[in-house]
Parts: C-alpha cells; structure tokens; sequence
C-alpha cells in the first residue's frame, strides 16, 4: 500500500529538480502543495492526510552535529527551527463532519514566506 507514496515522492522531487525550483524560498515549496494535494484527494480518498514541506531547517545530521546530536539540537530549539529562514507549507484533507462523504482541504504555512526562526503557523 505504501508503494505509491514511496513512487509519488520521488516523482514530486524529479519534478521539482526538473523545473529548477528553488525549494529554500516559499515560492519554490508550494509547488509541492499543488503538485501533492490531487495526489493526497485520490490515493486516500475518505481517509485523514496530510503533507506538509519543510525548507532551511537545519535538521540534517551536520547541522545538528554542532548542538551534540539530534536529541541536544531539540533541546536547543524547543521554541524556534533552528533557522531565521526557516519556511514551512502543508496541506491537510480529513471528510467533513457533517457530510462524510464531502472532503475538506485545508492548507496551513508559516507567516513569514521568507523565513523566519520563530516562524508561526
């Protein structure tokens, strides 16, 4: 079951690399919201998802390296993502409460489109 996601994501990141997108700015990863929303509506159908992007956060192993590790990097960042250009995009479909048989999208991000290391929903 999982095998289409597997495929999709590789697909997005083909995509995304074949049409140059700058994926450190909020322009660059919203076009993964577009090109994963069909995507999330088809494969899940009636059942809650969501994706969401992360870019410039700073949780690679070297960035985390220099705070002692994974676990000393979020102790460090409890209240901030490690990053003043820290951007994030999501999207969320769950059915409608109401109507079942309806889907809701919901699309979250950051407020701040070029970055922020406090960035809020």
């Amino acid at each position: 079951r999982l095998d289409p996601i597997r495929i999709h994501l590789t697909q997005g990141l083909k995509y995304l690399q074949a049409n140059r997108e700058d994926v450190t700015t909020y322009a660059g990863i919203t076009k993964a919201r577009f090109y994963t929303t069909t995507f999330l509506h088809s494969f899940f159908a009636d059942n809650k998802c969501c994706f969401g992007i992360f870019a410039n956060m700073g949780l690679g192993k070297e960035e985390v390296e220099n705070d002692g590790g994974w676990q000393q990097w979020l102790d460090n960042h409890k209240t901030d993502f490690g990053n003043d250009k820290a951007i994030f995009d999501g999207v969320i479909l769950d059915s409608d409460p109401n109507n079942p048989q309806k889907t809701t999208v919901t699309h979250w991000t950051s407020k701040f489109e070029k970055g922020d290391k406090q960035n809020p929903l």
